[in-house]
């Protein structure tokens, strides 16, 4: 069965943000602005801090709109590592002396149906996907128009877990990240 889910911090997750305004939220906003490129060539390792109590009780954090993940998971986890690199850039930054990365997906898919779907960012919304312009599962990408809110995560229960992150990430039990399922298909 192939699924798509929406990515997001989960709520106990810790938010990080720049250590100071100046060239790093440049930097920052730069990335919310983005269309598709790749950042980087123009990112330099940002100096963050935690911008709640919540620290390091789980293996991923919330950059603006992208997964963070602490190094030490991912020098541990080649596997991690791999599907990552599948379809993101790992942007380096450095939170209160930790080494971290901003996982930042560059594939943008224009694969909703809008004519289907019922869009209104409330909890009742409806999201309608056409199989076949979806990313390949396994893979983190964001959504055309949506582009700069809504990171995704096609799925599918066919491959093995080594090979498709949102099952990785639950067999090795990380925590930090929420999964919002916004569409499955029948079979």
């Amino acid at each position: 069965m192939k699924q798509v889910f929406e990515i997001s911090k989960a709520e106990k997750a810790p938010n990080i943000g720049p250590l100071r305004a100046g060239t790093s939220q440049g930097i920052a906003e730069r990335y919310l602005s983005f269309e598709g490129n790749p950042k980087i060539g123009i990112w330099k390792t940002v100096e963050c801090v935690f911008t709640t109590g919540r620290k390091l009780k789980t293996e991923f954090g919330g950059f603006m709109f992208a997964p963070v993940v602490f190094k030490p998971v991912l020098d541990n986890d080649p596997v991690l590592l791999r599907l990552l690199l599948a379809s993101c850039e790992l942007l380096p930054i450095i939170v209160e002396g930790r080494e971290a990365v901003v996982s930042h997906s560059i594939k943008i898919v224009d694969c909703v149906d809008e004519n289907s779907s019922r869009i209104k960012y409330l909890p009742d919304d409806v999201w309608i996907f056409v199989p076949d312009k979806l990313s390949p599962a396994g893979q983190i990408c964001r959504i055309g128009q949506y582009r700069t809110a809504v990171s995704i995560i096609a799925t599918d229960t066919n491959l093995p877990p080594e090979e498709d992150f949102y099952q990785w990430y639950h067999k090795q039990n990380y925590t930090g990240l929420r999964f919002k399922l916004l569409w499955q298909s029948d079979t």
